[in-house]
């Protein structure tokens, strides 16, 4: 129960990082305060749990913003760099994971690397040229996505600082959802895991998340949980036993709030 508790605490603690690190992004003109944007978040957060891929929660906190004055393609490229910057982090901790599992070398997928490194780069480097093809087919689409682009250039080349605290706060978040994740090992009796292997292969299952395959990844991501985390001598019915409760307790605490909030709260709802 002691472990239990601390992995709850663990995902309130990476939630509240999770809408600091969206506050500072969105908020560059201090037309919110944290306080009023917390539940905003909170609401943007529970839809995003039972929505394919990442995008269920960009979308709801873009469309609930949008109603106090703020514009959707602004919202979103800040939301979107907000993003970018955890999944590049989370790539970062899954190579560091993957390739420290028993039998496996970086030799074999240097050429796997190098093209998710280089994917990127190309795209933006050839952005002008994309842009202008793409315009041919959907002028619209492509105004929008170049206002969404621009705003994220911008909030780079001109609050560096805030892109660094975010940054930093990712770094930790996902650390403390890896540690959540060990805590349920611990419950279910893996006194001898180690919390440095369990917060890598925790990011790289998560990573499937991001594919628009299942609600949020559900049962994708447990699979995938369960490859890695057998590899390092966990028994596969306590890894999903791991995913599971970890799914269970987040979306409790995402929606309980939310369910009270809209069943308390005398003002209209979103």
């Amino acid at each position: 129960p002691v472990f239990v508790a601390a992995a709850v605490l663990l995902i309130l603690m990476t939630a509240c990082m999770g809408a600091s690190n969206a506050f500072l992004l969105v908020n560059l003109e201090g037309q919110l305060s944290l306080i009023a944007f917390f539940p905003t978040y909170w609401v943007s957060w529970a839809v995003g749990l039972i929505f394919p891929g990442q995008v269920g929660d960009i979308a709801t906190l873009s469309a609930i913003l949008k109603r106090r004055g703020l514009m959707f393609s602004q919202i979103l490229g800040r939301s979107l760099a907000d993003k970018l910057i955890s999944f590049a982090l989370m790539l970062g901790f899954a190579f560091l994971g993957i390739f420290t599992l028993p039998n496996v070398s970086f030799t074999g997928y240097w050429l796997l690397m190098i093209l998710l490194l280089a994917a990127p780069l190309l795209i933006y480097w050839q952005r002008t040229s994309l842009l202008h093809i793409l315009n041919r087919w959907q002028p619209k689409f492509t105004g929008f996505l170049s206002r969404t682009f621009r705003e994220i250039a911008t909030l780079t080349e001109h609050h560096p600082i805030r892109v660094a605290i975010n940054t930093s706060l990712t770094f930790l978040k996902i650390s403390l959802a890896g540690a959540a994740y060990w805590c349920i090992y611990r419950a279910l009796g893996y006194i001898d895991i180690a919390l440095w292997r369990v917060i890598p292969l925790v990011a790289a299952s998560s990573l499937v998340a991001y594919l628009p395959i299942s609600f949020n990844g559900l049962g994708t991501v447990e699979i995938a949980g369960v490859a890695l985390f057998s590899t390092i001598g966990i028994n596969e019915s306590s890894v999903l036993s791991a995913y599971l409760t970890l799914r269970v307790i987040v979306l409790i605490l995402a929606w309980l709030p939310v369910g009270l909030w809209f069943a308390l709260s005398k003002q209209p709802h979103y």
